[in-house]
């Protein structure tokens, strides 16, 4: 892995300078500047970036070249990528937080003995081809019930399968088809 330069962490705002500043040509002290580094740094990228001296005048490296070599440098391209890790990781980092907070919620009337639920264990949810009947007294019995058909659907995926499969291709229930009494 090539090695972060000193300058590494200024890539985004150097690439923004090189993009809206007019100027076309930069200087060693203008390099020191907007890198942030050393006179022997700057005149080391002066060389890398084909700066040209003219006519006796110090040595100028073109915006363009610069910006090139900034977007693609080996050692830009390994700080780039670790950040784009660390930006991952914490983005992960984050959703997992948020899960277990979300987990930490009690549900009423839930018991770890809930968490293997199987459809026989559901006397008051029937499942018909596109319908699905809950019958509750309550939100916290409705809460109940959907956590307990979570559990069932996450047990016994292949029932639900079964369960929902049409008999034949007539008796398909519509999904807006409204709850009538049998």
């Amino acid at each position: 892995m090539p090695k972060i330069k000193s300058w590494s962490a200024r890539i985004p705002v150097i690439l923004q300078h090189l993009e809206a500043d007019t100027q076309r040509l930069y200087t060693r002290q203008d390099l020191e500047a907007l890198f942030g580094i050393g006179r022997s740094q700057a005149s080391d990228l002066m060389l890398i970036s084909g700066a040209t001296v003219r006519n006796g005048l110090p040595a100028v490296a073109t915006r363009e070249n610069l910006r090139y070599y900034v977007e693609r440098c080996p050692e830009a391209q390994a700080y780039l990528d670790e950040q784009d890790r660390k930006r991952k990781l914490a983005k992960r980092l984050q959703q997992t937080t948020e899960e277990l907070r979300q987990k930490a919620i009690p549900i009423p009337g839930v018991k770890p003995a809930d968490e293997w639920t199987k459809w026989e264990d559901l006397p008051n949810v029937a499942v018909e081809p596109g319908l699905m009947r809950i019958a509750f007294y309550g939100y916290v019995e409705l809460l109940n019930t959907l956590w307990l058909v979570s559990r069932a659907m996450a047990n016994e995926p292949e029932a639900l399968r079964g369960m929902c499969a049409p008999a034949a291709a007539g008796d398909r229930v519509p999904a807006d088809a409204p709850l009538t009494a049998a």
